[in-house]
């Protein structure tokens, strides 16, 4: 856990400057300036691109993480085996943009009646998926060599800016929304461009000559790669999907509060995406020495810790989640998606709590079958979606059960398989005793009124809720880690005179 901690808070902490610029941008300048259905588009050509890149990848990422172990050789470069990757990825690019070309009158006709707009800009989708496509590679590549910071850092921060930058000029009445639009993409492609310049710049260019052991287990890196894109696919077609079925059934008006709503939940996540980004590398090469012991303290450890920080989140928004709609712009119309803004933070605590399974299974031998699971997946999330939106009619809260439903059988389903083939789970006593204070402090804050301006009654609510929550946690002692942080911290200021 020693990188996990260190590089953990960097990335936590750049995590949160990006949330805190995305808040800025997604919940205050976007609602402020933009009408729902605009916002909806800003939405739904990110999350369109991310699985057009996913696509046209070819699974390059999920192959630099499971086996630049393998070919990491500086006096040799690598052995070409980053350029092996980035001319598969060329291929799935040329692949898929001819797809997405071809295939544009049947893809736009299910936007056309709700969601004419989107159709409108649709070939804004291809520059954006191959400039997210790039940073994939390039951020794998770098977190392969435990450099985790700087891409983070791009995405988080340069990206946000940029972002930011479009926004600002189009609220001056600089440019009008179709160029706004444009300076949109433009931004989106910065995160790639920045860590171009940084790996140049580090004299770290990964594009070498490919070396005959890259030929030699090609076929292996091949058969790894046809699954790895599927099972990625597979994932972003679950989180993404609830918006495209949002746009196509309902309008783009609705997806703006869905994805707002969305991204909010999002905070949630960000510690648990950090330990993500930087464990990965960790576990391949936990699977290489084939130490099991290590893998179940790091699998059950991991798990403990993201339950209780995600469980925090979940009480603090949940007990303030009035106060931020009366604080938004807007708020009344993006209040609508309350109850989405839940059950979406359900989906997220369950993901955060069963730890690191996907990461394990796709970086095992085993990988191969996680392609029925994104079958099952990606069946599922249609079905749901259709059923809950469609027939049901429940609307945007419908696109959220589907997505949790599947978010908790899926993950059920992966929490199976580690266990019945390596007897590997997460749950402790004290993951048990933690899940409990987490569920009575909740149901206590809830009962704590609205005071005063809403600015105010989420202070006076978020402290009640950080002392009660994190003092049980602490005396309780659920997390070794999370209680060793916490002591460092009172060293530090001289609340304790020395660690425990």
């Amino acid at each position: 856990m020693g990188i996990v901690k260190r590089d953990g808070l960097k990335l936590a902490l750049i995590s949160w400057a990006g949330l805190l610029l995305g808040f800025v941008n997604k919940v205050i300048f976007f609602p402020k300036y933009l009408e729902a259905d605009q916002v909806g588009l800003t939405a739904v050509l990110i999350n369109i691109s991310v699985l057009f890149a996913q696509l046209a990848s070819m699974g390059s990422a999920g192959l630099i993480l499971k086996f630049f172990p393998y070919f990491n050789d500086n006096a040799y470069k690598h052995h070409g085996f980053i350029s092996w990757v980035f001319k598969l990825a060329t291929i799935g690019s040329i692949v898929t943009t001819l797809f997405f070309l071809i295939f544009k009158a049947p893809i736009t006709h299910f936007f056309a009646e709700k969601s004419p707009l989107l159709v409108q800009y649709y070939f804004y989708i291809i520059p954006l998926g191959l400039a997210t496509l790039s940073y994939m590679i390039f951020d794998a590549y770098l977190r392969s060599q435990f450099d985790t910071v700087f891409s983070s850092f791009a995405w988080e921060i340069i990206l946000r800016i940029a972002t930011t930058v479009s926004i600002v000029l189009y609220a001056f009445n600089l440019i009008d929304f179709q160029w706004f639009v444009i300076i949109y993409v433009i931004a989106n492609c910065s995160a790639s461009l920045a860590v171009l310049i940084y790996m140049y710049a580090n004299k770290n260019l990964p594009f070498t000559k490919i070396t005959t052991k890259v030929v030699k287990y090609r076929k292996h890196l091949l058969w790894f790669a046809f699954f790895s894109v599927l099972s990625g696919a597979g994932n972003n077609f679950m989180l993404l999907i609830d918006s495209i079925f949002v746009s196509g059934f309902i309008d783009l008006r609705a997806t703006g509060i869905f994805t707002t709503v969305g991204f909010v939940t999002a905070v949630m996540v960000v510690p648990y995406r950090a330990i993500l980004r930087i464990t990965a590398p960790i576990v391949a090469n936990i699977w290489r020495r084939k130490d099991m012991v290590e893998m179940n303290k790091l699998y059950k450890n991991i798990s403990v810790v993201c339950l209780l920080i995600g469980g925090y989140f979940f009480c603090g928004f949940w007990i303030c989640i009035d106060e931020l709609f009366a604080l938004m712009p807007k708020g009344e119309i993006y209040k609508e998606g309350k109850y989405v803004f839940l059950i979406l933070c359900i989906a997220r605590l369950f993901d955060m709590a069963t730890g690191i399974n996907g990461v394990i299974v796709l970086t095992s031998k085993k990988y191969k079958y996680d392609l029925f699971f994104t079958i099952f997946l990606i069946i599922s999330t249609l079905i749901c979606n259709y059923i809950f939106i469609k027939i049901v009619g429940l609307g945007m809260n419908g696109a959220a059960i589907a997505t949790t439903t599947t978010v908790v059988v899926y993950n059920i389903m992966r929490l199976i398989f580690l266990y019945y083939h390596y007897k590997l789970q997460p749950f402790t006593a004290k993951f048990w005793a933690g899940l409990l204070i987490f569920l009575l402090i909740l149901f206590a804050c809830m009962q704590i009124p609205t005071i005063g301006y809403p600015i105010v009654s989420i202070f006076i609510k978020g402290v009640i809720l950080t002392l009660a929550y994190w003092l049980c946690m602490y005396g309780f002692k659920i997390s070794h880690d999370i209680n060793l942080s916490i002591n460092k911290f009172l060293v530090r200021w001289g609340v304790l005179k020395k660690l425990p």
